[in-house]
This record gives C-alpha cells, structure tokens and sequence, in this order.
C-alpha cells in the first residue's frame, strides 16, 4: 500500500459513521430533500460525508457563490481538522485506523449523518442538523446564511423525547399534529419512516399559504395513512422520502 492509499484508508475510516452511500440516482438535498437544482440554487456535495445540500438551504460561505475548492459542512471541517492532528504526529504507515471520536453531533436528535452546521444561540454554540433546525418548534434561523438562530419557545426539560421510531430519548421530539395522538419522533427519522416528504410536497398540505414551514402538519404513520384517504395531498407523491442513507 502507497502513502496515497494509507491516507485514504484512514480518512474513510475517521469518517465512516458520517458517511452516506447514495442509492444509485437517488440524491437528494439534505434540508429540503428536493432532487432538483435551479441557475441560483445549486446542488452541493459535502467532499468528505458526501452529504448534499442546496445552496439557500445550507448558507453561510455557499449562500450566493459557489468555490471551486473543496467544500465540508461545518462537522466536517471539525472532523478533517482532527484527523490532521491526529496523524501529524507518527509516520503515515504506523497510524492506526479508527473512527473520529469527536463529540460533535445534532443537538436535536441521535443521528450522525447528513448536514450539520454549527450555530450560534444566544449567547452559546449549538451544532444542529439544518433540516432538525428548519422544522424545530423551538428555534427560527436569523437570517437567510442561517449561521445564527432566534429561539423562539424553550425547551421544557420534563417534555416527553422518547422517539417511536428509533426508540431513543436523545435530542428533542415533535409530536403527531393528530390533536390526541402521543406518537411522537425525530425529524430526521420522520423522514426515514415517510412521514415527511420534499418541501415542496410537504407545503401542499398548508391550508393558509402564509403559514410558515414549520407549522406544516407531520402526522404518525397511522393518522396519515387516515388523512391520505380523506384528501389527495397527504398522499405520498414522492418516493424518496423511502429512502435511507445505507448504513
């Protein structure tokens, strides 16, 4: 084996519980999960978790221009700065390969793939998923490069964040819109489940146009199963929101 391919080696294997393994032309934006680019709105690949997002969607450096160089989410920069450290110090050859230990993850739930930003609250740092972010009850972004956010309803320490798809406790749960329903879930796992789908799907459901996104309805796989039957726009016109990252 090379130094090439060592190094290689190694950063695919710091970066393994990050990565994502596309299904064959299935990609899709992270944060809207739209599959089309647009002349201003670029599809950008994450060049280390392979992770994909739109320009508007992601913002900060991406916002309004596109680089030729490289281009990691902010986890991943984090990641790539520790895995510089980490085999600076010993011949390449020697390094062992293990997975990064970082401590870096969503705040808002368990999952370690996709795009992660870090973001300013307040007066602290909060590393999120933007789709988590763009859905939360509890926060707004500031500002269209979205590096900072507004908290708009506190988080209740005693609020039930048992998640029934993935059951963890990790993070911060939503309910089902169903007025009675308990069942509860991550944003990132509603959409592995199918309960979420694109964007702009998801805004067909809007019964006041003016409403914002967030506000749209996400109900358990029971109730919206019952409202696709009573009205065509719950019904699940686009596929991917059956995919999942291949672990």
């Amino acid at each position: 084996m090379t130094e090439n391919q060592q190094y290689n080696y190694l950063q695919k294997k710091w970066f393994e519980d990050v990565l994502i393994i596309w299904e064959k032309n299935n990609e899709f934006c992270d944060v809207c999960l739209e599959t089309e680019a647009l002349d201003n709105d670029q599809l950008v690949y994450c060049d280390l978790c392979d992770g994909l997002t739109h320009q508007k969607c992601y913002g900060s450096e991406i916002y309004d221009h596109v680089h030729k160089t490289e281009f990691l989410c902010q986890r991943c920069q984090c990641y790539k700065q520790a895995f510089q450290q980490y085999i600076s110090d010993k011949p390449l050859m020697s390094v062992e390969p293990i997975a990064c230990n970082l401590q870096v993850k969503c705040a808002l739930c368990p999952d370690q793939k996709g795009i992660i930003k870090k973001f300013k609250v307040e007066d602290h740092h909060m590393w999120a998923h933007v789709i988590c972010v763009q859905w939360s009850k509890q926060f707004e972004f500031k500002d269209n490069l979205r590096e900072e956010l507004i908290q708009i309803q506190r988080m209740d320490p005693e609020r039930d964040n048992y998640c029934q798809i993935c059951q963890q406790k990790e993070g911060v749960c939503e309910k089902c819109a169903e007025e009675n329903c308990s069942y509860r879930f991550h944003y990132t796992c509603s959409r592995y489940e199918g309960l979420m789908s694109s964007l702009g799907v998801m805004r067909d459901r809007k019964e006041n146009p003016n409403d914002k996104d967030k506000n749209i309805p996400i109900y358990c796989p029971q109730h919206l199963y019952i409202k696709s039957r009573q009205n065509h726009k719950y019904k699940c016109k686009n596929q991917l929101i059956q995919y999942i990252y291949i672990h």
